[in-house]
């Protein structure tokens, strides 16, 4: 590239940037810092095959630019360093913390289930880590159902992070153990051990948009949420949004984990500051004020004894650039409740203390109030099983509040009550998903397209099964009649049953899916 087109009026170009990266990918990249911006856009400039970084901004800015494209800029304009247990003084005692924590609570109600997102996972370092750091804590780790989600915005750091292949440079002072006990060596070659790589969910998720908690991110009831070292990219407003929704992300008594020098954006009072090993953690509590607590812990002691593994040749397979997602519950303002097109249960037949309870639950549900939304339901049943549209209800709430194990008996009961609703079949669904019932899953999304055969987010769902089960051809299949239904909606559409996501979110989410990998 000639020095001369690389610098040629950069003040034509400069801001237009730093506003279309704004709104776009949300970075934020005040004057002060324009010099950075120019300096890693030139890189951007050259890989897209431009040697004007005015005309490679004007391609960029066209409106039917492929998003892929828009995100490999994210990439030229963020740093993807991280390695595997880093800053290992502080995060594998904190961690190992934090997880017993989790772990006791959902022993002592006994539900071996875990959900872990790691946000802005880069090249997948810091996800294999906690999967790793699990494993070495639970003995027992067979009986557990563990879902660690990482995302990023770089399409590029989501394609090497699925390789699962890594090189010196990523185990900077990791523990000896970690090397021997999790990965196949060969040369300088560090393959992740399979199941370990199985137990992690790499997705494409743009933080600066507003589209989780949601069904297609699977983003919804998390345990444990890592946001370490994004933040410090967007502008102080939209890191404030970012974690507004990432704590709507979490359970009751969930975590959010930050840099040190992020927290200055917590601002919601459900976020309880907490001082552990030497960092900052935040956990959701919606029933006590705000405190500060000071936690001691046992310090981290590595496994005693190294187990020996076989590792069988891992065959590389055409892998879409998106992931199988997960429930996600969250009401949006302006969808309402019943799918249009699907039967539904007769008002008439219900009596009126019935369908006023329900209306009241129905409001609660749509306000994000999960928990009393089942407490009202469940006081109104008193100990009688659950029909129709309100075992559909408390269905969605127990489900949204990470509890799939009542939530299933309930989705069951509003198919059975309404065999012929395609809304009661996709909850069920998705339900069986998150429960890893894939054949289940498959028959119920089946009955969904059977009933509704305009239902978009079955065959949304669908083309994800179908890459769990690797079968490309039927994935691209769904998808592809995914987009056909989506091109009768208008961008900012919602899309029926897809809890607020519009439709060109969702037309985004599957053009990922459908492009090769760069």
């Amino acid at each position: 590239m000639n020095t001369a087109d690389q610098l040629t009026a950069p003040h034509t170009w400069l801001a237009p940037l730093s506003v279309f990266v704004r709104e776009r990918l949300g970075l934020h990249f005040p004057e002060d810092h324009w010099n950075d911006l120019q300096r890693n856009f030139l890189k951007a400039v050259e890989a897209f095959g431009h040697t004007d970084p005015a005309s490679c901004l004007h391609q960029l800015m066209h409106p039917e630019l492929p998003a892929r494209k828009l995100h490999k800029l994210a990439g030229f304009l963020t740093i993807g360093e991280t390695y595997f247990f880093r800053e290992k003084n502080s995060f594998e005692p904190m961690a190992r913390h934090l997880f017993n924590e989790v772990i006791d609570r959902k022993r002592k109600h006994g539900r071996k289930q875990l959900k872990i997102w790691s946000a802005a996972c880069s090249t997948g370092e810091e996800p294999y880590s906690i999967a790793m750091l699990l494993d070495a804590m639970l003995p027992d780790i067979d009986e557990w159902s563990i879902r660690i989600l990482a995302t990023d915005i770089n399409p590029v750091f989501l394609d090497r992070a699925r390789t699962a292949v890594y090189r010196p440079w990523s185990f900077r002072g990791t523990p000896d153990w970690v090397k021997q006990r999790y990965f196949q060596i060969d040369g300088e070659a560090h393959t992740v051990r399979p199941d370990i790589q199985n137990r992690v969910t790499f997705d494409f998720l743009n933080l600066a948009d507003d589209i989780y908690p949601s069904l297609a991110t699977q983003t919804q009831a998390m345990d444990v949420i890592f946001c370490r070292n994004v933040l410090i990219y967007f502008s102080k407003e939209q890191a404030c949004k970012v974690i507004s929704r990432m704590q709507e992300s979490l359970t009751e008594n969930g975590w959010l984990v930050l840099s040190p020098t992020e927290t200055v954006y917590v601002t919601d009072p459900v976020l309880h500051r907490q001082h552990i090993h030497n960092s900052i953690l935040y956990q959701k509590n919606t029933t006590r004020p705000p405190g500060r607590n000071r936690w001691e812990s046992k310090p981290f002691l590595p496994p005693q004894s190294i187990r020996t593994n076989t590792f069988q040749t891992v065959e590389k397979r055409e892998r879409l650039s998106i992931s199988l997602p997960t429930f996600e519950l969250k009401t949006p303002p302006r969808v309402p409740m019943a799918s249009t097109g699907t039967p539904q249960p007769e008002q008439s037949r219900e009596d009126p203390e019935q369908a006023s309870v329900l209306q009241r639950a129905e409001k609660l549900y749509s306000e994000g109030r999960h928990v009393e939304t089942i407490e009202l339901i469940t006081e109104h049943l008193k100990g009688q099983p659950a029909q129709g549209g309100e075992a559909f209800l408390l269905a969605r709430a127990q489900a949204n509040s990470g509890n799939l194990d009542d939530a299933l008996p309930n989705a069951l009961n509003a198919v059975e009550t309404d065999k012929l609703n395609a809304k009661h079949h996709y909850l069920l669904a998705m339900i069986q998903l998150e429960q890893n019932a894939l054949p289940e899953a498959q028959r119920s999304l089946q009955r969904v397209m059977y009933l509704d055969e305009m239902h978009i987010m079955a065959f949304f769902s669908s083309g994800h099964l179908a890459i769990q089960q690797d079968n490309i051809s039927l994935a691209k299949k769904h998808f592809t009649q995914a987009l056909h239904l989506l091109e009768e909606l208008s961008s900012d559409d919602p899309v029926p049953e897809g809890e607020g996501m519009t439709a060109q979110h969702l037309k985004e989410l599957i053009g990922c899916a459908l492009e090769e990998p760069a």
